[in-house]
């Protein structure tokens, strides 16, 4: 429970990936579209077995980056 006037103490909360790029310019010439339609060559390249967590999370994903924006939002 909350109180006021009550001080907590909070990990660093920072984030603390680098500003570069996440993948080398090399690595991303040589990966497909990053859509859905590309699903099994992109589990080829990053190893995702199917019907796992991790193919889930990624198809997931790619589906909310090809979803159209919400009202308001921009491209």
């Amino acid at each position: 429970m909350l109180n006021e006037g009550v001080v907590m103490q909070m990990t660093d909360i920072r984030d603390k990936i680098h500003k570069r790029q996440f993948l080398f310019p090399t690595i991303i010439a040589k990966l497909p579209s990053l859509t859905t339609k590309n699903m099994n060559l992109l589990k080829q390249f990053f190893r995702i077995s199917d019907n796992g967590a991790t193919e889930k999370r990624m198809k997931e994903t790619l589906e909310n980056c090809e979803r159209a924006p919400a009202r308001g939002e921009t491209i």
